[in-house]
């Protein structure tokens, strides 16, 4: 398992298609930055501001990684060489997720450059603390759900289209809900409604986590998104390991 893991992580930075997202998410971040307004008390907006745009651009990472090791048939040769399919799954998942930190940790950054323009944070470094940990669980939630989809769909450009698809359209969504609900234009067991969707679905506590303007209007539960994020991460990961287990590798 150890030597699997080290040649995925191996492989992981040496992907063309891992780096040049991690750029794409980085040159978005210096420009929502450097264009902040300098009067805007809750500077979080804008270096947290790529946090809910994140699933998309996990989606192509991830479909891309593991579905070369499909197109190519280099998943045939670890399991002739004796890797189960756990282990298999899991060096996905945990290679998937350790390029994701690395994706945020290079967004965040990037953010930092634009100190000079918008100042420092504003908020006290506990509630960054609660952010920091939010990512991590969300980033494990959407690890869980796009490696189970790019284990299981056999066509490479497939998986990918999809993935981006799905990613794109619950970011629309979400930001339809989180409107709606700023700006009141639903009644209030709908507004409760679309606020516990948010505060549990990886889009949604995107844009409540940079909206902390808006928390009288949209209010943040760190506890529904720290369970929600973690059971829909068990969830996906069991899920993916017995589907793996039933899918016909040729």
């Amino acid at each position: 398992m150890n030597r699997l893991f080290s040649s995925e992580l191996k492989r992981l930075f040496n992907d063309k298609v891992f780096w040049l997202l991690a750029a794409a998410m980085l040159v978005d971040q210096v420009y929502a930055v450097l264009k902040g307004e300098p009067t805007v008390t809750n500077q979080e907006i804008y270096f947290f501001s790529i946090v809910p745009l994140s699933p998309i651009f996990f989606a192509a990472f991830i479909s891309f990684f593991v579905g070369a090791d499909f197109s190519d048939n280099t998943i045939r040769n670890k399991l002739i060489v004796g890797c189960t399919r756990t282990q298999i799954y899991l060096s996905y998942f945990f290679t998937c997720f350790i390029g994701t930190m690395v994706m945020d940790t290079i967004w965040f950054l990037g953010g930092l450059v634009g100190i000079p323009v918008i100042g420092k944070f504003n908020i006290a470094p506990v509630l960054m603390v609660k952010y920091i940990g939010l990512i991590v669980l969300l980033n494990l939630a959407l690890t869980s759900i796009m490696v189970c989809i790019s284990v299981n769909v056999s066509n490479k450009t497939v998986s990918i289209a999809a993935q981006v698809l799905i990613s794109f359209i619950l970011v629309v969504i979400s930001f339809i809900l989180y409107s709606k609900v700023v700006m009141n234009s639903v009644d209030e067991s709908t507004k409760k409604l679309f606020i516990t969707i948010m505060n549990m679905t990886p889009a949604g506590q995107g844009f409540i986590l940079i909206h902390s303007d808006t928390l009288d209007k949209v209010p943040r539960s760190f506890m529904y998104q720290a369970i929600s994020s973690s059971v829909i991460t068990l969830y996906f990961l069991m899920t993916g390991i017995d589907s793996f287990y039933d899918r016909d590798i040729k």
